[in-house]
């Protein structure tokens, strides 16, 4: 698997990362022009796009967006504007192994670290994302009912500082290894029973 960092400049390479990303998620769709102005991480194997994610250090934060008025604006006041936030994250599973899934969370704390900004902000509406993403950015911001257009759902609103993030790195890495684990275990015993 390689990895790339680039602007946002290559049409062809904005159309095949959004489209792979709208193609995951059921509620919550890319667009390009929201691309723009941002650097993104694109991670490769055979010449195939296989996941990736977005990076964005400066005002509007798409997180903070989602907070309500009074939130947002306490946040701010508090915290100001020191942030980076990882958005239009993806990967397809299939193609990643566990240690390939352990490095792309590792190269978005690289990104954190080196961007120079205090804090990380992350959101999702998914609940095991969540629990992913909080192991390394564990401060709770905001829990409430988010509208997608189509559907509303549940959704979080969550930051850490960049000292928090390298702590949680190995408390990730050793959740991602837990969950292969179980899931190697159903695979065989699926495999054992011959699938029944």
């Amino acid at each position: 698997m390689k990895t790339t960092k680039l602007k946002c400049t290559n049409e062809n390479i904005i159309s095949l990362f959004v489209e792979n990303y709208n193609n995951l998620s059921a509620s919550n769709k890319l667009v390009k022009e929201s691309l723009k102005d941002k650097e993104i991480r694109i991670f490769t194997k055979n010449d195939l796009m296989i996941g990736g994610y977005a990076i964005n250090t400066s005002p509007p934060f798409q997180y903070l967006e989602a907070l309500p008025l009074d939130k947002k604006s306490e946040f701010v006041t508090t915290y100001g504007e020191d942030h980076i936030e990882i958005t239009g994250i993806w990967y397809q599973r299939k193609n990643f192994d566990v240690e390939e899934h352990i490095t792309f969370y590792k190269e978005m704390a690289i990104d954190c670290y080196k961007s120079g900004k205090k804090y990380t902000l992350g959101g999702t509406h998914i609940l095991s994302i969540k629990q992913i993403h909080m192991l390394c950015l564990p401060r709770l911001i905001h829990n409430g009912i988010r509208d997608f257009g189509t559907v509303k759902k549940e959704y979080w609103v969550y930051f850490g500082a960049i000292e928090e993030i390298i702590k949680g790195v190995p408390k990730l890495e050793a959740a991602a290894k837990e969950r292969n684990l179980k899931r190697q275990k159903v695979l065989g015993k699926v495999k054992m029973t011959g699938g029944n």
